[in-house]
């Protein structure tokens, strides 16, 4: 420290000199700041951007159907009408849909889930 450094003490008793003042006012705070280690991102090539795309979009439409699925289930079963596990269940279930002379499904009803069979036969392969 310099001669001309002048020691101050804050109310709550800290002590501080001019040039550790000087510094706080530059850093916003009262000690030096180490500088934040720059991290550079790793890049992807097209490539592995592109298998990265084809894996979420495949997740994407698993999930859509699946939620398709179980909405078919459970609108048939508040009905009454279950069926096995499996994509031959779910087609029993949207076959009870489709019989026009099968009155357990009411129109309407029939008409939402006939709209989410068409919606998911339109999506399987």
């Amino acid at each position: 420290m310099t001669a001309a450094a002048r020691i101050t003490q804050d109310p709550l008793g800290a002590v501080a000199t001019d040039a550790e003042g000087a510094q706080e006012e530059q850093y916003g705070e009262a000690g030096p700041s180490a500088p934040l280690p720059s991290v550079s991102p790793e890049t992807k090539t097209s490539e592995q951007q592109s298998c990265l795309l084809l894996h979420r979009t495949r997740q994407l439409f698993i999930r859509h159907l699946t939620s398709v699925i179980n909405a078919i289930r459970a609108h048939m079963a508040e009905l009454g009408i279950i069926a096995p596990v499996g994509r031959k269940g779910v087609e029993q279930l949207l076959d009870v849909v489709a019989d026009a002379h099968d009155r357990r499904v009411p129109e309407i009803a029939s008409g939402c889930i006939a709209a989410l069979g068409a919606q998911l036969r339109r999506r399987q392969p």
